[in-house]
């Protein structure tokens, strides 16, 4: 038999297969999401749903990533499924698959999500963007008690397609060039220390697509995209949902080979940072971030641990991480006199781990000058709801559209003011 060359798409966001008992009534949750299955028999009642819809008492085991074929295929035409699987056998990939009347769908662990490559490479194409021919509905509804309902902004569910995207964006474009760039694949840009590679470009083209597909009109806002036409920066202020994007944070320490680079997105409504996600494509973890709804780590099998800042601690007991490089001159040369009042200080050259770090309580001190929205809205976000303070260095609030006035991230306000005096200072 020839094998065929289909279509297929990437439903947004992790999805679950249960079991139940055979008699069980079907529940609510199980019928909501862009995709659901409801299979009863005399053994079971299977229920495939997006994760999020799974109530506390509802385990999966494992996390799904859900592929559509582009159908509808008639009846009479065989092979299709086996065309599509055969690749996926071949390379002991587990798959979950479900035949629907004008199609098929096949669910991959999340584990296994480099399996895309497999298909792509046996002539299978990944459709994205304005390629898809189906864009999922938005529903972004949270139930706050059991007798009231209401719509907000951007909710949990929204936020875990945002990682969705950033992490297949990952496995796909970024890591398979990571350790191959040739010379020709990476460029300057302002400068030596300001670089763009083949990844970044095809990252911010894939992240920019899906989140397109996903939240139809947003606007997108990519630091490769901006950096040719920066007057997109000025249409965030009133942009009813936006998304900043940096495709590759550490660009650096990837084109230097160093696994410490991630992936970082933020969302905005008429300016105010919404939500946040910073992806460790190394790692394979997410930190994400809500306005008003905390922050946390989450793993591929879908744990998760609360962050929190750090405890206050006297100046001579913090560590921090300080980016001097931007600093104007007098100010960088009396930032770098007064280091040595701090216990420790680092820069990892990619603000990506170190708003990580902080908000995990890893270290006391972020301090940044140059403020451009890719590198600091996600994490300033993330560090905001770990619960620490931060201000532009004349103690203003952080605004996503001032580019400059400097940064710094203390556990608290004292602590701010403290750190403050003893780097700022002369």
């Amino acid at each position: 038999m020839e094998r065929r060359k289909l279509k297929f798409r990437w439903l947004t966001g992790s999805y679950a297969i249960v079991r139940l008992a055979p008699d069980a009534l079907v529940p609510e949750w199980a019928t909501k999401g862009e995709f659901n299955s409801v299979s009863r028999t005399p053994e079971e009642l299977s229920i495939v749903c997006p994760t999020d819809n799974l109530p506390p008492e509802v385990h999966s085991p494992q996390r799904w990533i859900c592929l559509k074929l582009e159908g509808p295929f008639p009846f009479a035409q065989t092979g299709v499924l086996l065309s599509f699987i055969e690749p996926l056998s071949t390379k002991d990939v587990p798959i979950f698959a479900i035949s629907t009347y004008d199609t098929d769908y096949v669910l991959i662990q999340e584990e296994f999500s480099w399996a895309i490559d497999a298909l792509r490479e046996a002539g299978h194409e990944f459709l994205t963007g304005d390629d898809a021919s189906v864009r999922p509905t938005q529903q972004s509804t949270v139930v706050t008690s059991p007798k009231e309902e209401k719509v907000q902004p951007f909710s949990v569910r929204d936020l875990r397609q945002v990682g969705a995207v950033l992490a297949l964006a990952a496995r796909t474009e970024i890591m398979p060039r990571f350790g191959k760039l040739r010379t020709n694949q990476v460029r300057q840009k302002s400068s030596a220390l300001d670089l763009v590679t083949d990844a970044d470009e095809a990252a911010e083209r894939a992240i920019s697509a899906a989140l397109a597909t996903a939240f139809p009109g947003a606007l997108i806002v990519g630091e490769e995209g901006a950096y040719r036409d920066p007057t997109v920066l000025q249409q965030l202020s009133t942009a009813e949902l936006a998304f900043i994007i940096d495709p590759i944070d550490g660009t650096k320490n990837f084109v230097s080979n160093l696994p410490l680079f991630g992936v970082m997105a933020a969302a905005t409504i008429r300016g105010e940072i919404v939500a946040g996600v910073i992806y460790d494509p190394v790692s394979r973890d997410w930190a994400y971030a809500r306005r008003g709804g905390g922050a946390w780590m989450e793993y591929e099998d879908g744990s998760r641990t609360m962050l929190r800042v750090a405890k206050p601690v006297p100046v001579s007991a913090m560590e921090g991480i300080v980016g001097t490089g931007f600093l104007p001159e007098p100010l960088r040369r009396t930032v770098l006199a007064n280091l040595g009042k701090l216990a420790a200080t680092a820069n990892l050259r990619c603000a990506a781990h170190e708003y990580r770090l902080a908000a995990a309580g890893s270290c006391h001190l972020l301090l940044y000058n140059r403020l451009m929205p890719w590198d600091h809205a996600a994490g300033w976000l993330l560090h905001r709801e770990a619960g620490g303070y931060s201000a532009h260095f004349d103690g203003t609030a952080y605004q996503v559209s001032q580019l400059t006035g400097g940064l710094i991230c203390t556990p608290d306000e004292a602590t701010w003011r403290l750190a403050r005096a003893a780097l700022l200072e002369p």
